[in-house]
């Protein structure tokens, strides 16, 4: 982490701190992280995270305005010369943990005035049970299974909706899909482009001690059906896996392997099912190209995995949808409707022109009646 810039780093305190939002990481949970100045702005920045015994890094940076990553992703550097007082962005730690995590960053000043390993701060793992994928493909064979029937986990206080906590990115430099109250959500779906990949973080409380699955639908109407899904599964055997699905009309979705969504981790804690999952931004053969605009519907419901087969089982009222259409650009924050919201809305929207028909047939019966007397 020493720049190429023929001269020696400075050997005096640095004028610049490394802050984290928190001094232990739960995997694949994102952790704030903090540069900033105490004086002098600075141009450049590296950052990187190790494990404490230096042996590799871990873990990767999300990439905000005016940065990019490096390092076979694993640091993050700036894209420009503009000088910088401050900067904040996620690191986003590996699906396990991996023990303590030290943070090493290079300050630079101008080519020739530079520090190296100023900031060196520990993260330490919490005592959590992750899960990491034991398969990354589904048999092309798949079923589905449409005999079991779920219901909705409904909030009956003014407490939080859920115990899950909304990424701080969402609304600034990634898109967001949610239903929170409270402070607190019972799911959220973020995505961001990056490198022409659609990058996806899918996170819901789920309730089937068996096997539970989540996925996202993306729809050219506000109906289910003619839907291009991604998801995630955790089995009762701590098993975790990626799915690709079609649906056609209102009937249980067709799931297919797909070799371009990659899951890259995902982990359970404490009744919370989390995966990050990518794709091709553009149109693949049974997915849809997502630089285009689509409604978002989130569902949450039980799955078993047997035999190499993954069964997904109807997901009752847990079921959102968006009121309106985004991309994968779009970095809009969006609260979800519910399936009673949904239909309650569609009802007020067939009142509404039924009782506009309604007037303007009385119009017309009137005008025919004072014209011909």
């Amino acid at each position: 982490m020493v720049p190429n810039h023929g001269a020696s780093a400075q050997s005096t305190q640095s004028p610049y701190k490394l802050q984290l939002a928190s001094s232990s990481y739960t995997p694949g949970v994102p952790v704030s992280v903090t540069i900033h100045s105490t004086s002098a702005q600075f141009n450049g920045f590296m950052i990187q995270a190790r494990k404490a015994d230096g042996t590799q890094s871990d873990g990767y940076f999300t990439v905000i305005t005016g940065t990019i990553q490096a390092c076979s992703n694993k640091a993050l550097v700036q894209s420009n010369s503009n000088a910088k007082s401050s900067l904040t962005f996620n690191w986003n730690p590996p699906s396990t943990a991996v023990g303590n995590i030290t943070f090493k960053v290079t300050f630079v000043q101008s080519k020739k005035v530079f520090w190296t390993n100023t900031e060196i701060v520990v993260l330490k793992p919490v005592d959590v049970i992750t899960t990491v994928s034991t398969a990354s493909t589904i048999s092309s064979s798949t079923t589905i299974s449409t005999t079991t029937k779920s219901s909705g986990i409904h909030n009956t206080t003014q407490g939080p909706l859920g115990p899950i906590t909304l990424d701080a990115e969402c609304g600034k430099t990634r898109g967001c899909f949610s239903l929170c109250a409270h402070g607190g959500c019972k799911f959220f779906v973020s995505w961001y482009e990056e490198n022409l990949r659609a990058h996806y973080i899918l996170k819901s409380v789920v309730s089937y001690s068996s096997g539970s699955f989540m996925a996202l639908g993306l729809s050219s109407d506000k109906r289910m059906g003619e839907d291009a899904i991604i998801g995630c599964y955790h089995g009762s055997s701590r098993s975790n896996l990626k799915f690709s699905a079609t649906s056609t009309d209102r009937v249980m979705p067709n799931i297919f392997v797909d070799t371009d969504l990659v899951m890259t981790s995902s982990s359970y804690t404490a009744g919370v099912f989390t995966c990050f999952l990518n794709r091709p931004v553009s149109a693949t053969l049974k997915l849809y190209d997502v630089s285009k605009q689509w409604t978002l519907f989130f569902a949450t419901g039980p799955a078993s995995y047997t035999s190499n087969v993954l069964q997904l089982k109807y997901h009752g009222t847990s079921r959102y949808m968006s009121e309106s259409s985004y991309s994968i650009t779009s970095t809009a924050n969006v609260q979800a409707m519910t399936a009673e919201e949904e239909k309650s809305l569609s009802h007020g929207r067939q009142n509404k022109y039924s009782i506009l028909t309604n007037f303007i047939i009385v119009i017309l019966v009137v005008k025919y009646f004072t014209f011909n007397n």
